[in-house]
């Protein structure tokens, strides 16, 4: 490995593979195309889809507020739109967005393992210091593919609603 990044065997290095792993499966929710008019990659940021246009038509918000039109696939700016923010949906658990995970395991690398408290600061969303472990015990550590999180757990049995944070 580069000087610059940790040894793979630890702990550091863990949390950045997880880091990684999960910015990959938010972005995944939505096709990585970028925005069908200027061809931006969009990432997990939020986007904007035609809601009249087959195939499916992906905006960024720069693109929409100009009210750009693009003839070769029939879109005008009088189109009706659905907004797709795709940090708030649940990722791993139900109440845990994309962004939270994200915050947890920045947390983690930022304050080092076992400080929950100020994890759960940094993740915000008035969780509770049990809260925040409990959710990275069961979905990091407990997970079969550790140190890859387990990403069907809301299809298969997630946690219940209403533990902590916002959904």
């Amino acid at each position: 490995p580069a000087p610059s990044q940790p040894h793979p065997r630890t702990p550091g290095a863990i949390v950045v593979d997880m880091r990684n792993q999960v910015a990959q499966e938010l972005c995944a929710f939505e096709p990585r195309d970028g925005c069908g008019y200027c061809r931006r990659a969009l990432g997990a940021e939020v986007r904007i889809e035609c809601a009249e246009c087959t195939p499916r038509l992906l905006l960024c918000v720069d693109c929409l507020r100009a009210g750009v039109s693009i003839h070769t696939r029939g879109h005008t700016p009088t189109h009706k739109y659905r907004v797709i923010d795709v940090g708030s949906d649940a990722l791993l658990e139900v109440g845990w967005r994309g962004t939270d995970e994200l915050r947890l395991l920045e947390g983690v690398q930022l304050y080092g393992f076992g400080n929950w408290m100020d994890i759960a600061e940094h993740v915000g969303g008035g969780r509770s210091r049990e809260a925040v472990e409990r959710h990275y015990r069961r979905c990091y550590l407990e997970s079969p593919h550790f140190p890859t999180p387990h990403f069907e757990g809301l299809e298969g049995g997630g946690a219940a609603e209403g533990e902590g944070g916002a959904a």
